[in-house]
């Protein structure tokens, strides 16, 4: 039974370090969402198509994002009973928050780290046209010119 009591109450204890590692969360779940962005732009140029579940990802990264907006605000008003004491309620209610959201965005971290690769061939679009570099198309009109018979002496 004390083990229980002991765990409610690191939520209190422990509060400014749960905000702490859900900021840290929160700037990882950002730069992973804007490397899958980056990645998914590469693959629409490479005229791919965008697999569901990288586009269900990204969706759900942005929820949480944006969903983040209220605990930062509430973390802001620093609640206090009396102007005096911390209300610890309050502060045991948001640390618990806090915990719930971080382990959210690590399970989505997980994800992003299991992610294959972003986008496949379209099997009906038409096979696109790899172009030569300028060394191998000025190589090819010199072989050309001299293998040319007129030339020959």
């Amino acid at each position: 039974m004390v083990k229980p009591v002991g765990c409610q109450l690191d939520y209190v204890c422990r509060f400014h370090d749960n905000v702490e590692k859900l900021r840290e969360k929160k700037c990882d779940l950002e730069s992973a969402r804007d490397r899958l962005k980056h990645e998914i732009e590469d693959a629409e140029r490479q005229l791919l198509l965008i697999q569901k579940d990288v586009q269900n990802l990204q969706s759900k990264a942005g929820e949480i994002v944006s969903d983040m907006g209220t605990p930062e605000g509430e973390i802001q008003l620093n609640k206090r009973c009396l102007n005096w004491c911390p209300n610890w309620i309050w502060r045991y209610h948001l640390s618990k928050k806090a915990m719930k959201k971080t382990h959210d965005i690590s399970e989505l971290l997980e994800k992003f780290d299991r992610l294959g690769p972003v986008g496949y061939c379209d099997p009906t679009a038409l096979p696109t046209i790899d172009f030569l570099c300028s060394k191998e198309l000025w190589f090819r009109s010199l072989r050309r010119l001299l293998s040319n018979k007129s030339l020959k002496p």
